[in-house]
């Protein structure tokens, strides 16, 4: 029997629940899209699916679209900037670069 690394792994989030994929898993990013998305929708979105069901105070957030069809797209991630919960330990930077990332 061969046992499978973790490291062979990636994991992602859906509806809170947690699965693997294989992490050399081709993907073809002509069917994905990345652009600036409204709050409402990102909290949603993450609330829904993120393990932790909480939104962070967001300076910004990007949805992810993958083409499923011609003219049909579906939301498959969204990634957040927020504002650090800890600012005071981080280097003073200007503004846009204290910023923590959530996927």
């Amino acid at each position: 029997m061969t046992q499978l690394s973790l490291f062979d792994l990636s994991m992602l989030w859906n509806r809170r629940r947690a699965s693997y994929r294989p992490s050399q898993e081709p993907i073809d990013l002509s069917l994905f899209s990345v652009n600036p998305i409204g709050d409402a929708v990102a909290r949603d979105f993450v609330i829904r699916h993120h393990y932790s069901g909480s939104y962070p105070a967001a300076a910004a957030a990007y949805s992810m679209f993958e083409r499923v069809a011609p003219f049909q797209e579906e939301l498959v991630g969204i990634a957040v900037f927020s504002v650090p919960m800890l600012p005071m330990g981080r280097p003073a930077m200007p503004n846009s670069a204290n910023l923590d990332a959530s996927y």
